[in-house]
């Protein structure tokens, strides 16, 4: 189980906040939260998306995903989980020393234990989908589609 980016959480490598910059498209991003959270508004408020790109600090990112005055893209819902699969696959292709520590997790059940998020994560009774886990065992497996 993993949850936090912090200097002392376990597995921070594999939180989406954690500090490793991607390059998608060309363009590139502090985090994996950087890009998932820009591609929101990607379509609808490209100024809002490239504003998230350039945030040096994803928790702040999170929050500006939030944001109700900036209209989210229609299709967020349905393209989320493979905008995600997409940004996290990024980053373990492009940092071998991630990878490694993901693929030394061997066939561990991997959940991201965020209590308030029972859809990216096992929410707080333990029961979410927890789709940033699926994502990473698949990424782990070499698998190439989205959990």
């Amino acid at each position: 189980r993993f949850y936090k980016s912090g200097a002392d959480a376990p597995h921070r490598e594999f939180s989406n906040l954690f500090r490793a910059t991607i390059t998608v498209d060309g363009k590139s991003y502090p985090s994996v939260e950087n890009f998932y959270i820009s591609q929101k508004f990607v379509g609808t408020d490209d100024d809002y998306a490239e504003k998230i790109r350039g945030i040096t600090n994803p928790t702040l990112v999170t929050g500006m995903g939030r944001s109700k005055e900036h209209p989210s893209r229609a299709d967020w819902e349905e393209v989320k989980v493979g905008v995600l699969h997409a940004g996290m696959a990024a980053k373990f292709a492009q940092h071998a020393d991630l990878m490694d520590k993901l693929r030394a997790t061997g066939t561990a059940a991997l959940e991201y234990e965020s209590p308030a998020d029972a859809f990216m994560g096992i929410g707080a009774d333990g029961t979410g989908a927890n789709h940033v886990g699926k994502i990473l065992m698949a990424i782990r497996a070499g698998a190439g589609a989205t959990a």
